[in-house]
């Protein structure tokens, strides 16, 4: 399945988060490739970059991101996702792009993507971005 998240107007209501709420894609891999714009929902990502949220791993906003989301009324992104209905295989190419920051952004003590000294790595929002 392919989706294309273009220019766009957001929900209105005052008291609206307008970005993609936390979710697991149970029957699907997502990849999203950034193409422009201001990506509200995602830090640690840039025009460029790809990420893969495998199935089943818990993904959404990173901490702080619904919060600073709320009241806005536009957005200016243009991605292409695609959602697979069987699992991604990633070439040894792809596995050397992995800049292997992208997981820790959802950590609220992430800076930069960086996680904290010691973070346990092994909770959800493990994901590649290549």
């Amino acid at each position: 399945m392919i989706c294309s998240f273009c220019p766009r107007k957001l929900d209105f209501d005052p008291l609206a988060v307008p970005i993609p709420y936390h979710h697991s894609n149970l029957q699907s891999e997502e990849m999203i490739y950034y193409v422009s714009g201001n990506f509200g929902s995602r830090k640690g990502v840039e025009v460029g970059s790809i990420t893969l949220h495998p199935s089943g791993l818990p993904h959404g906003p990173q901490p702080g991101l619904a919060e600073k989301a709320i009241g806005l009324h536009e957005t200016h992104e243009l991605a292409v996702m695609c959602d697979t209905f069987h699992p991604l295989r990633l070439t040894a190419f792809a596995r050397d792009l992995d800049d292997g920051t992208y997981w820790r952004s959802w950590y609220a003590n992430a800076q930069d993507g960086d996680a904290a000294e010691g973070a346990d790595a092994s909770g959800a929002g493990l994901t590649s971005h290549l």
